[in-house]
């Protein structure tokens, strides 16, 4: 009897003693990831060009109706219109300085151009210059400083048929690609200063899917000292030794594992307008329609038109 009490309780001891040192281990190397995560974020240097949306508003007119209007913009006869904003910004964690060569958007061949300008820029102050040569197949942005979460705003409008993966972003910066790939901007990392409601019922939600991992949690804990030792009795004497109530104490870790994250992720996104992980930070630009255009947003474009007698 007193040998039975003692393998007992060395077996309690030793499931309580595994369940400590995974804990601790799970514990430094969680520790571990995000330190050198956040390490490494702090020696990125990063320029980001965001395809805000295209445009091509003579694109699908009857040919019939098309041959009978003409289109002019500032004096050019307008064949394919096509217009383009984009949002270069940094997003890396330092600040873009002593730029050897400025940032040249590259134009399409078989395209011509014929307006290029900036529409927004935050910080507002922040000094941006543009430059557009005779030969109008590029556009060059000048900027002494473009500090981390730094972005702007610009517009091309150009005569021809090009794709948004033709046009070409270079720059010669100290620790800058010297070739850039423009991306797609998301439909949330773009807003205005107003900000969104808490989200309550996604509180609640959180928490009482957290509550049921946690009363599921401490059940398995309660139950986990009537488990057999692993390492008194053996692989198999464990398993078979387990019983249904053995069983379902080790089955019951999933579930209470799973309501616990989901519990955690709804509870968070609360806080971060319903989304989780949290959504990076927003480029803030003011309420202005022409500034929160989005891909696949219909659009009214306004430009000088005359029907040919």
């Amino acid at each position: 009897m007193k040998q039975l009490l003692g393998n007992q309780i060395t077996g309690v001891t030793m499931n309580e003693l595994w369940m400590s040192v995974g804990s601790l281990i799970l514990g430094i190397a969680a520790t571990v990831v995000v330190s050198r995560y956040y390490f490494q974020r702090s020696f990125v240097k990063s320029l980001t060009p965001y395809i805000q949306f295209s445009s091509s508003p003579l694109r699908g007119i009857d040919p019939k109706v098309r041959e009978q209007v003409e289109v002019k913009y500032q004096g050019h006869k307008i064949e394919n219109l096509f217009e383009i904003q984009f949002l270069i910004a940094n997003t890396g964690d330092k600040a873009i300085r002593d730029i050897i060569e400025p940032l040249v958007i590259g134009v399409p061949p078989n395209s011509s151009l014929l307006d290029a300008s900036i529409l927004h820029v935050s910080p507002e102050g922040r000094k941006i210059d543009i430059e557009v040569p005779e030969q109008r197949n590029e556009v060059r942005f000048i900027f002494p400083l473009l500090n981390s979460d730094d972005f702007f705003i610009t517009k091309l409008l150009l005569n021809g048929s090009p794709k948004e993966e033709e046009f070409t972003f270079s720059i010669v910066a100290d620790e800058l690609p010297p070739k850039l790939r423009p991306v797609h901007l998301p439909y949330e990392f773009i807003g205005t200063s107003k900000k969104r409601e808490f989200a309550f019922p996604l509180l609640t939600a959180g928490l009482v899917l957290t509550g049921l991992g946690l009363a599921i949690t401490k059940l398995i804990y309660d139950s986990w000292s009537t488990l057999p030792s692993w390492s008194v009795v053996g692989p198999w004497d464990f398993v078979v030794g387990l019983g249904t109530s053995g069983w379902a104490t080790i089955i019951s870790i999933l579930p209470a594992f799973l309501l616990l994250l989901l519990g955690v992720m709804v509870t968070v996104s609360a806080f971060t307008e319903g989304s989780f992980p949290p959504p990076k930070k927003k480029f803030i630009v003011p309420d202005n329609k022409q500034l929160l255009r989005r891909r696949g947003f219909p659009r009214i474009v306004e430009y000088e038109v005359k029907e040919i007698e």
